[in-house]
């Protein structure tokens, strides 16, 4: 993502699909967009290309097909005549799209913008887990772990021949250059010899070659992730299970959160499909008013499934 901040307005243009993720995260409602779309005119064949500025009412992330759509009444537009100020129209924000957004940011929104503009044009690496019964191909991002590939492998076909064919098929799945292989085992090892031409930068032991496996392997990257948002979402689920343990009378859940956004909290945090919700939008406002730090856990993020059942987690101050 590339961004810059004018007086009024901000220029962001869209460089990778992780950026839709960051987009949907820092919009809300009545926030206002300005981008070049096309639109049904009444009379007329075709759609005619136009420019058009809209007050966002919902906002949509469609993962499945690249897209962050936004509706919204229409405020502005040009050419005028094929405009009608006041009827709704929705942006299909994409990679490579660029749009204009008119708000006041918050502070946790800055960050999120400025990590987006650092981080999320990286493909760190792909990862690998594997034995000799199941694979697991992600791509490893700063905001976490996209699965491309999850594979049973018959053990009868994991001999001879056939096992070259199976890492024929792995190989034909990684888009990066930079590889992960972890799992039990020895079959790590066979792996890494088959992809000798890779650039291997580490291997990892796992207790299982499965999607709960995921998370025993950013703990082991060091270096590699310290940079990312996913690092920081293992530093924030280690501090929760820290006061899970020690002080759980710290711990705010539910609904229970509004009672405490008047500065009470140090943390909130949330899984991000919770900011659909309005409402949580609008609990987010307050608590960055107030000075608490917001952090948004991705979906894709191997910690997500500590905060998915809870969706909001509170830490407080006193």
């Amino acid at each position: 993502m590339y961004y810059k901040i004018d007086k009024d307005k901000t220029f962001i243009r869209l460089d990778r699909p992780n950026d839709l993720w960051y987009l949907w995260t820092i919009l809300k409602k009545d926030d206002i967009v300005e981008a070049h779309t096309y639109r049904s005119v009444e009379g007329m064949d075709e759609r005619k290309a136009v420019k058009l500025k809209i007050q966002i009412e919902k906002i949509r992330y469609m993962k499945d097909i690249g897209s962050v759509r936004l509706t919204g009444k229409i405020l502005e537009g040009w050419p005028e005549e094929y405009i009608q100020i006041g009827r709704y129209h929705s942006l299909d924000i994409r990679e490579g799209s660029e749009i204009y957004v008119y708000k006041n940011w918050t502070e946790y929104e800055k960050e999120l913008l400025e990590e987006a503009y650092k981080n999320s044009r990286e493909h760190i690496a792909d990862v690998i887990l594997i034995d000799e019964r199941h694979v697991i191909i992600s791509k490893l991002f700063p905001i976490g772990l996209e699965i491309i590939l999850d594979k049973d492998i018959p053990y009868s076909k994991y001999e001879n021949n056939d096992r070259a064919k199976i890492y024929a098929e792995i190989l034909n799945n990684l888009t990066s250059n930079n590889i992960i292989i972890a799992g039990p085992g020895f079959e790590k090892y066979n792996l890494k010899d088959y992809l000798k031409d890779k650039n291997i930068i580490s291997i990892i032991n796992t207790s299982y070659a499965e999607t709960s496996s995921l998370k025993e392997i950013i703990p082991e990257l060091g270096k590699i992730v310290q940079n990312y948002k996913i690092a920081k979402d293992k530093e924030l689920i280690e501090t929760l299970d820290i006061y899970l343990a020690k002080h759980p009378e710290m711990i705010v859940i539910g609904d229970e959160i509004v009672n405490y956004l008047n500065g009470a909290l140090e943390y909130l945090i949330l899984i991000d499909y919770v900011i659909d919700d309005e409402e949580v939008r609008r609990w987010l406002k307050i608590a960055n008013d107030n000075g608490t730090k917001i952090h948004i856990i991705s979906s894709n993020s191997p910690y997500a499934e500590r905060v998915m059942i809870l969706k909001l987690i509170g830490i407080r101050r006193y």
